[in-house]
């Protein structure tokens, strides 16, 4: 869980930033990556919010959302498609 601002501007930042970030791994876009070691597929896409929890731990004040510093609002779950 990370605590997050819950804005759509930071959702598509932190989505663009993540896409960026698996491109940027060597491989073409839209080509197909190669195996990990463990011979499963590497990830690629982007990072999003998964879960938002309906009971949220306490978050202390002055909290601050994990990617753009603004004031956090609630705890996210996040992760990445592939």
């Amino acid at each position: 869980l990370a605590p997050w601002c819950e804005t759509e501007e930071s959702e598509e930042a932190i989505k663009e930033a993540t896409r960026n970030l698996s491109s940027s791994s060597g491989q073409p876009s839209g080509q197909p990556s190669e195996a990990t070691s463990e011979g499963r597929a590497a990830l690629s896409g982007a990072m999003k919010s998964l879960c938002i929890p309906l009971e949220q731990p306490p978050m202390e004040e002055g909290a601050r959302c994990f990617f753009t510093g603004l004031p956090a609002k609630r705890w996210a779950l996040f992760g990445r498609s592939y």
